[in-house]
Order: C-alpha cells, then structure tokens, then sequence
C-alpha cells in the first residue's frame, strides 16, 4: 500500500494534471452568444478560461459560462496541479450571431425662448454723476452714481437713462462693447431696447 501511494505521489509529481473538456467540442459552431464551458482535472488543481479563473469542485470538476464574440472564438482551458504542472487544451468555436444593434432614445431638443429681458450696466468714470434710470416706463434709480459703482438694470422692453454729465457716463448693453452715453451733450438723455440705442 505504501509503495502503491508513494508510485501515484511520484507520477503526480512528474506528470501534468489530467484535462479533459466535457462541452463543447473543439470546431463547434453555435448560434449564440454565450456558452457553458464544462470539464474534469485531478482534485485539488487549479483552472482558468482565457486567463479567467473558474472555481473547480472537490471532485475535480468546473464550469463557467462564456460570451462569444461573432465569429471565430479561441477558447483555452489550462490547468495548474499542486506541483505547479500545466496541462492545456485550446477549442476553436464559430458564432453565428449578430450584434443588435442599441436601441437609441428619441431625444426632444428643449425649446429655447428668446430672453424675456435685457441688462444694462451703467457707470461714471471720474466725477460723481446724477443719474435717474426708467425701465418699462418705471424709475428703478435716481441718485448720485459714484466713479466705480455699476447699476445693473434688466426690462423687458425699453431702459431711459438721464444723466447729468452724459460724456462721463458709461453704458453696456448686455455684453455688447461699453459706450458714452453722449459724446456732446453735458445733460442728456438716452432710451435702449434689447436691439441697442434708439436714435
């Protein structure tokens, strides 16, 4: 009994662990995209799929279910015994499927409104000014506007500015280049739509 255990140790030892693929045969067509990889090694040794590791049972046999790519397919099965021996079997497998194609979610492109209002930045560049503002018709400011300070008006349809040194008051029309308010006049006045000055 003991030279018996001692033969079958040494042959383990020196031999590759047995490898035999169950399903499926090597050159096997298949008309899907998945497929079960089954088989048998000596208990205790280790086996991976394309470099996958597949969980082998006390008695030696494993199964992991595969995705094929359309066409040829190139399936290797290694196992490794305790003795770091490899055995590998490799099967050639055809896929005759196709890929459908994703289903692409009709999108609605949001509807976009043009602005309902319109900004103006209004300024001073040297002095202190006395400024009064209208928008839509309404006073949104009057006072002494100081060098540095910016009133920013919105309206839907129309800004007046009246200024008391219009040369040194500056005016930006949503992001549109800065203007004088007047380039001759000390005391003017001026009306803006969304579309600029109104002459």
């Amino acid at each position: 009994g003991a030279f018996f255990y001692l033969y079958r140790e040494f042959r383990a030892f020196a031999g590759t662990p047995h490898l035999v693929i169950l399903s499926p045969t090597n050159g096997m067509t298949i008309d899907a995209s998945e497929i079960r990889v089954e088989g048998k090694t000596d208990k205790g040794a280790r086996v991976s799929i394309n470099n996958q590791s597949v969980f082998v049972e006390n008695d030696g046999t494993f199964a992991d279910q595969l995705v094929l790519q359309p066409g040829l397919n190139t399936v290797t099965v290694v196992a490794i015994n305790r003795f770091d021996k490899t055995k590998s079997e490799t099967l050639s497998l055809e896929a005759r499927y196709t890929l459908s194609s994703p289903m692409v979610a009709e999108t609605t492109l949001p509807i976009v409104n043009p602005a309902e209002t319109f900004h103006l930045d209004v300024r001073v560049t040297e002095s202190a000014t006395k400024i009064i503002v209208e928008a839509d018709g309404i006073v949104v400011y009057s006072g002494v506007l100081k060098p540095g300070e910016v009133q920013t008006i919105e309206a839907k349809e129309t800004i007046k500015v009246i200024s008391e040194n219009a040369m040194q008051t500056r005016i930006r029309l949503n992001d549109m280049e800065e203007q004088a308010l007047d380039n001759d006049k000390q005391v003017s006045e001026a009306t803006f739509t969304v579309l600029g000055k109104q002459e």
